[in-house]
């Protein structure tokens, strides 16, 4: 497209003059208006207007070189992010005096690797990690910034998905840069030996973080959780690949931390629930508070903790349970006959307006009793069946 001329461009401004801001802004914004209009805009008052222009796909590159020289920083740091930036642009954005221009610069998906290779020499460390974190950044460019002094670039360039295996692994081993370790030790995309190079670094920290990692295989995190390290244990009980043995096995930690944080574990389990909530005041009133718990637990709490927070928080946490959870809990034994605080389940769930609740408890008695009658022994006999219900426990 040739370049409009400057009378071209001025006639359409002055018929830009008669239209709102408002009617400005949506022109600069649709990837239909004429290509004139939009070289036109790029002189507009507004600097909201401009930078729509920057942002605008349809920008034809007379335009995008006209704005490369705003005077506002919002403008060209829009431009340093459009997709389709001419070289000639781009040279120019990359020598820009604010470093926020660079950065979003470096953040750019289709730079050529000449400019990349500029910009991971930039003197501002935000720049050299943008470059690091920008998937198009080729292989060389990463192992360069690998090396960096500041440990926040080698750390971006460290969980770049360009980057081998056996690469990563030397890190692991030999680097002292142990800021970088901790952050690989966090990204859970990274491969499983890689992991496992970790789990065996000596720095504890980079342990810790790895514990947390959802990434980390069952095999590693079971080894993590002897660990004599107490941040490691609180780690693998807050991770939540945590499988229900380890689970079991941190309930019963002698550190009243690592319990407290397997009473918040979003896929706790009965059995462990079940263990915790005889446990100490605080670790009671986290699984009280936990909506994950199973609801007959939280009923045993509700009705049967002299705390009051944790009185009061399992009621919260009963009223969110799902039905599924009360099904399931009425498979464990769990009876709308079952006595609280003087009267049945069934009576306390309706006057609380859990109807849902109770239709589903009902469903699954009915089910067992139906169940319990067709035993073979019980048809034997002539006498209806005695039927036992399973009590809450206080």
């Amino acid at each position: 497209m040739q370049p409009f001329g400057s009378d071209e461009v001025m006639g359409e401004q002055r018929l830009l003059f008669f239209k709102t801001i408002a009617e400005r802004n949506e022109l600069a914004s649709s990837p239909t208006t004429p290509p004139l209009t939009l070289v036109a805009l790029t002189c507009d008052p507004s600097h909201m207007t401009r930078a729509s222009v920057a942002k605008n796909p349809s920008t034809p590159v007379q335009a995008l070189a006209r704005l490369v020289r705003d005077e506002s920083m919002l403008v060209r740091a829009t431009l340093a992010q459009h997709g389709n930036l001419p070289q000639s642009v781009a040279e120019q954005l990359m020598l820009d005096s604010v470093w926020n221009v660079r950065d979003l610069l470096a953040s750019n998906h289709n730079l050529p690797v000449s400019l990349l290779e500029t910009l991971a020499k930039d003197e501002a460390v935000k720049v050299r990690s943008s470059v690091a974190r920008n998937p198009a950044a080729p292989l060389p460019i990463i192992m360069g910034l690998l090396g960096d002094h500041d440990y926040q670039v080698a750390s971006a360039a460290a969980i770049h998905p360009s980057l081998p295996v056996d690469v990563l692994l030397n890190l692991v081993k030999e680097t002292d840069n142990l800021a970088v370790i901790r952050v690989l030790s966090a990204e859970s995309s990274a491969s499983k030996e890689v992991l496992a190079a970790i789990a065996g670094h000596p720095d504890r920290q980079a342990r810790a973080t790895l514990a947390r990692n959802p990434g980390l295989p069952s095999h590693q995190l079971s080894t993590l959780a002897a660990d004599e390290y107490r941040p490691i244990r609180v780690g693998v009980a807050s991770n939540p690949a945590c499988d229900e043995k380890l689970l079991l096995q941190l309930a019963v930690d002698a550190e009243i931390d690592v319990r407290v944080v397997v009473a918040k574990h979003p896929h706790i389990t009965f059995e462990t629930a079940s263990l915790l909530a005889t446990d100490e005041r605080v670790i009671r009133e986290a699984l009280a508070a936990n909506s994950a718990t199973p609801v007959d637990v939280l009923l045993n709490l509700h009705f049967g903790d002299k705390s009051k927070n944790v009185i009061d928080s399992s009621f919260v946490s009963i009223k969110r349970q799902p039905v599924e959870a009360w099904g399931r809990a009425a498979e464990r034994g769990l009876s709308l006959d079952d006595h609280m605080a003087g009267k049945s389940l069934g009576e306390w769930l309706l006057e609380r307006g859990l109807t849902e609740a109770y239709q589903a408890v009902q469903v699954v008695n009915l089910n067992q009793r139906v169940n319990e009658m067709a035993r073979p022994e019980a048809a034997a006999d002539s006498a209806p069946p005695a039927i036992t219900h399973n009590k809450l426990r206080m």
